[in-house]
């Protein structure tokens, strides 16, 4: 299973996001052999998405998904969620997840509508 990070593009959040790769060992996934990647912030700076192997798995770097406007905007209406002690992740929120799934219109993405949208009504949400 892959793991889909946006992350904010300050420099800032760049340099921890670095840093945060080093430690988990990240390469770049599907890379063409014999063609030299630098991970620094630079590089990071200058992309926008990027997909890694880590140590821990593997990390698909998001810039804006398609249908927001990236960080800011999912942010706004993120889920915190605490995934050990003391230790909290902010996880997207159901209403943006439905927004970036209708925007992709990749059939995966159509697939997972309906279990969202039934997620959504459980939740009380809907009429």
């Amino acid at each position: 299973m892959t793991s889909n990070l946006c992350y904010e593009r300050s420099r800032e959040s760049v340099r921890r996001l670095v840093r945060v790769l080093h430690a988990l060992d990240a390469r770049p996934r599907e890379w063409p052999a014999g063609v030299p990647f630098v991970l620094d912030e630079q590089t990071i700076m200058n992309g926008d998405s990027f997909m890694f192997a880590t140590s821990a798995g593997d990390l698909d770097l998001l810039g804006p998904p398609v249908g927001s406007d990236g960080y800011p905007d999912l942010a706004r209406g993120a889920e915190r969620m605490a995934v050990e002690p003391g230790f909290v992740i902010a996880v997207v929120g159901l209403d943006d997840l439905i927004r970036i799934k209708r925007a992709a219109d990749r059939p995966k993405d159509r697939a997972d509508l309906p279990d969202l949208e039934r997620l959504r009504e459980l939740r009380g949400e809907l009429p």
